[in-house]
């Protein structure tokens, strides 16, 4: 009997040794994601540690020590960035925070490297680094552009961009490999190209992004959803796209936004529709809209009271309701926008809201224009002519604004003012640097007359707290 215990021991101490030797050598080999590989030496090694653990659970179940730390992760404090094997001397803090996923002891940390960050040698900015830890082994993924974890198949979606192509892949955080699979090749500019029937040979946009923005699944499997956008190049004109990924079908759907337009003879009875859910909306009453999630408190309050006005601000021919009830600065000529409802294909939904920032706010001014201001901290101001476009962003027509900096010279303040518009069409036949704007310096009394054109009103009189600025 004791021969036998002591062969057991002996034979549970050689595992523990060989899945923790295991253990470190793939550890050691396997921090960056593009060095991963399959040798079956790398899966015996993980193997030979899961089966170690299940053993561990059957003998020792009632060790409520030892069971634990057979199914959590070890994680440090902070990890080190590495870009193609090299190490950036970039240290990144693992924060509650920034955990995106935490189950069955597999943890998941993301961070956006910003151009904050100082880096030993040349990384891409403004992307994600993934840090993935299980009780085995550890992972960095670098550079993702977006990623989305899906905890009921326990599966993360990422988008990265190789040096020829972008990529969806998937990672099953379920599988003790973490191997991961390439779902789709995403031809973005292909893509807005073909549905918007661009002329173009495949370099005709720039400021290309994708993010994913739902996972729905069902009996029938999973559909991953995102949205794209580009600037076509000859027109500085922004243009979007759904994008859908079938997991069953294998198959991508692609969808362009369209503005559809309407006319108040043609369409009267959307009209009539849509001015009486307005009507039930000023009175307080949102059940005819859908509510949005994780605003629903919004629709218990029933509704909000305030100045409404109905203003077709997107230039479909349909007016939309607004409420000017919003944070900001309130002047006779300034009343901040909170809320906008729009007629969307068969209903009017909620398209626009700004509850929170007071720096940056839109209003109609006195001449009917919508603008746009943004202020920083008696330092920074600007005011921009704007319209919504079709995905309910501002969109610039023209700009004013002024930086308001310190001379150390004179020990005074000194103000520089800016006029910004968008290049020409012939301005933008030769754009190598793809800059769609134009940017002049201007005098006061030009500034001054510009907001004058632009809102109807003067300036002065309608920013109190700049007065003392201007001489």
């Amino acid at each position: 009997m004791k021969n036998k215990i002591f062969c057991s021991c002996a034979m549970l101490c050689l595992l523990i040794i060989s899945a923790a030797s295991g253990y470190n050598w793939y550890r050691n080999s396997h921090k960056n994601f593009e060095c991963r590989t399959d040798e079956k030496t790398n899966k015996k090694a993980i193997d030979a540690y899961y089966e170690f653990l299940n053993d561990e659970q059957e003998v020792y179940v009632k060790d409520e020590h030892l069971n634990s730390l057979s199914n959590d992760a070890v994680v440090p404090e902070k990890f080190t960035l590495l870009y193609n094997g090299q190490d950036t001397g970039i240290e990144i803090s693992t924060y509650v925070q920034d955990r995106r996923y935490d189950k069955n002891g597999v943890l998941v940390y993301s961070e956006f490297v910003s151009d904050y960050y100082e880096s030993e040698i040349e990384i891409p900015r403004r992307q994600w680094v993934l840090y993935i830890c299980t009780p085995f082994l550890e992972q960095q993924i670098f550079p993702v552009k977006d990623l989305i974890v899906d905890e009921d198949t326990e599966t993360l979606y990422i988008y990265r961009e190789t040096s020829d192509v972008e990529l969806i892949e998937k990672i099953n955080l379920a599988d003790k490999y973490l191997e991961t699979e390439t779902i789709s090749e995403l031809l973005l500019e292909d893509s807005i190209i073909s549905e918007y029937q661009l002329p173009g040979d495949g370099k005709a946009l720039s400021d290309l992004q994708f993010k994913f923005t739902s996972i729905e699944n069902g009996e029938a499997g999973y559909v991953l959803k995102g949205e794209a956008e580009g600037i076509y190049k000859d027109t500085g004109e922004k243009y979007y796209i759904d994008w859908e990924w079938n997991g069953t079908t294998k198959k991508e759907k692609i969808t362009p936004y369209i503005l559809e337009k309407w006319d108040a003879k043609k369409d009267k009875d959307i009209f009539d529709k849509c001015n009486e859910i307005f009507d039930r909306i000023e009175q307080g009453d949102w059940s005819d809209v859908p509510p949005i999630e994780g605003m629903e408190y919004m629709w218990g309050m029933n509704g909000t009271e305030g100045d409404w006005i109905r203003v077709d601000v997107n230039q479909d021919g349909l007016p939309e309701i607004i409420s000017q009830c919003g944070n900001g600065q309130w002047t006779e000529n300034k009343r901040p926008i909170d809320l906008i409802f729009s007629w969307n294909k068969d209903k009017v939904e909620l398209v626009y809201t700004d509850l929170i920032d007071a720096a940056g706010f839109c209003y109609y001014s006195g001449n009917g224009k919508l603008i746009y201001e943004y202020q920083a901290l008696m330092q920074y101001a600007s005011y921009s002519q704007c319209i919504f476009d079709v995905k309910w962003k501002h969109k610039n027509l023209h700009t004013l604004r002024f930086d308001r900096e310190f001379s150390e010279a004179t020990c005074e303040a000194v103000m520089t003012f800016y006029s910004v518009r968008p290049k020409t069409n012939d301005e933008l036949k030769d754009n190598p640097d793809n800059n769609y704007w134009v940017q002049e310096i201007i005098t006061q009394d030009q500034f001054l007359e510009n907001y004058q054109e632009m809102t109807g009103v003067d300036y002065i009189k309608d920013n109190e707290d700049w007065k003392s600025e201007f001489q």
